[in-house]
């Protein structure tokens, strides 16, 4: 379901229903000669193209109905396509019910109106009518919420109350002060060396560096 692939059992089903579509209605001499002799094989008990096709349809997981000994027509080739397709379509359905994985698949599960009405950014390729976008895909990109690393890390010290999970937050805060710094100065200074950018930054550290105080301060 996910590249859009047919299973291989269906496939095959497909293939030959469409090869026989094509000789019914265009009828080519030595192609028509050589079904009519198959379905004729197949009435008299003998294996033959027609009768391994009919076994193709019947044991597919969910099963297809044809009669052996009905003549194939056009109409008759047109609605086993329609069946196979609708087969395909329930087996999926149980495939992804019945997987263990379900709770990993659930947003691609959910049925959603087509892609239409969507945002164009939010579309998808769709390759057949059993795949369709799910509304948590879509609404994924508005519900997260993107914080700075910084603002994360002041949050957590002022509301630790652990001594030492609230030295961690310092110290990554400190961390992300000095990578800042460093590519700043790196913009700045680039033709100089690391070690000369390392002596500027240890210069303007005591300036841009936030006090621990403010991080490591509990709620009372």
């Amino acid at each position: 379901t996910e590249t859009g692939i047919w299973p291989l059992r269906y496939r095959r089903a497909s293939l030959g229903l469409r090869y026989l579509r094509y000789v019914l209605r265009d009828e080519p001499t030595l192609a028509l000669a050589a079904v009519r002799e198959a379905w004729t094989l197949a009435q008299h008990g003998h294996s033959s193209w027609w009768s391994d096709l009919c076994h193709s349809l019947v044991t597919l997981p969910e099963p297809v109905a044809i009669a052996l000994d009905a003549r194939p027509t056009p109409d008759m080739v047109k609605g086993l396509l329609k069946d196979v397709e609708h087969s395909l379509a329930q087996h999926l359905y149980k495939s992804v019910r019945d997987s263990r994985r379900l709770p990993l698949l659930w947003a691609r599960f959910v049925a959603f109106h087509p892609p239409r009405h969507c945002r164009r950014s939010a579309q998808r390729s769709h390759t057949s009518s059993s795949r369709a976008p799910s509304p948590a895909r879509l609404s994924y990109g508005s519900l997260r919420r993107t914080i700075p690393l910084g603002l994360r890390l002041d949050d957590v010290g002022r509301h630790l109350s652990h001594p030492t999970a609230a030295s961690v937050a310092s110290v990554g805060r400190r961390r992300l002060l000095k990578t800042r710094c460093m590519s700043s100065l790196r913009v700045r200074m680039p033709n100089c060396s690391r070690s000369a950018r390392r002596n500027s930054y240890s210069c303007c550290s005591l300036s841009s560096r936030v006090p621990e105080s403010s991080l490591g301060a509990s709620n009372p």
